[in-house]
């Protein structure tokens, strides 16, 4: 009788920018924005990197928020942090 072993491929707990982007439905650009607005909080081990539970929180804590119009007064207003 033979043993089969089946590898899982354990989920990633961090995903890139990008990956955090097709997740969200939304531009590679807004990560990089929605960062530096302090709306969204990196791990930074060499590049920066949104964990899993970050984007959990993200989601729940800007349910019903239109965060293009919020991006767009940021970048408007001069860049400064939006907490």
């Amino acid at each position: 009788m033979k043993t089969f072993v089946v590898k899982r491929q354990p989920k990633p707990k961090v995903f890139s920018q990008a990956e955090t982007a097709r997740m969200l439905k939304t531009s590679a650009g807004n990560i990089p924005k929605l960062i530096q607005m302090g709306k969204l909080k990196p791990l930074i081990l060499g590049a920066k990197t949104i964990p899993e539970v970050e984007i959990d929180r993200f989601i729940s804590e800007n349910l019903g928020l239109d965060l293009n119009q919020m991006i767009e007064d940021w970048e408007a207003n001069g860049k400064k942090v939006i907490v």
